[in-house]
């Protein structure tokens, strides 16, 4: 026992590992904000005085901690902005179907979502006459404040026309680069903030 003392007062190695095992005996984990397994990294640090040790927490973050990873993919080439509609009003907590949007297009805005989709010229009117919306920042900004952002990208550019296609950014990685609903594979994928670049629109709840 008295050597036993003498190595643990001569080794800081020692001293540190009984101390860092004691922290985790003691100090319950905290509950994640986001739905992914986050990292957690025990870090210790020493001082004149004493031991301090900091608990520090990484990992994916998302719009809300129940974020649904998977939706149903669209119809075909031409919906995916209805889609991402039905997709986000559900996850406001509503209930309507993809169908409904794309009557009321076709009413107000004369235009048949099913055969060209939505004129980039109607997104911003369209989708505010279903959903509330706040000005765009940054994705990071509007994810930490619990504001998915329906975004686009360039599909394909021609002689005639640039043709996008309308997702939903829903959370970011450690790294920075976003994670966003693709209604075209039905689940989420992950692409750096440059690819969104059609235009950014928060979305806040439902209307």
């Amino acid at each position: 026992a008295e050597y036993n003392r003498w190595v643990y007062a001569n080794s800081p190695d020692l001293q540190m590992g009984v101390k860092m095992e004691l922290f985790r005996q003691q100090t319950p984990m905290p509950t994640p904000s986001v739905r992914s397994k986050p990292m957690m990294n025990l870090i210790a640090s020493t001082s004149a005085a004493a031991w301090m040790f900091e608990l520090t927490q990484g990992g994916d973050v998302f719009w809300k901690s129940n974020a649904t990873m998977t939706m149903d993919k669209q119809i075909n080439r031409n919906t995916c902005v209805t889609s991402i509609m039905e997709y986000a009003n559900h996850e406001f907590g509503g209930k309507k179907n993809e169908g409904e949007f794309v009557l009321h297009y076709l009413k107000k805005y004369g235009g048949m979502v099913l055969m060209n989709g939505v004129d980039v010229k109607d997104i911003s009117p369209f989708v505010n006459d279903f959903f509330k919306t706040a000005s765009f920042n940054s994705f990071k900004v509007s994810i930490d404040a619990g504001n998915p952002v329906m975004t686009a990208f360039i599909a394909n550019v021609s002689a005639s026309e640039i043709t996008g296609h309308n997702v939903m950014v829903i959370g970011y990685n450690p790294s920075g680069d976003l994670i966003y609903m693709d209604p075209l594979l039905g689940n989420t994928q992950i692409a750096p903030a440059s690819k969104f670049s059609l235009y950014q629109i928060p979305l806040t709840g439902n209307k």
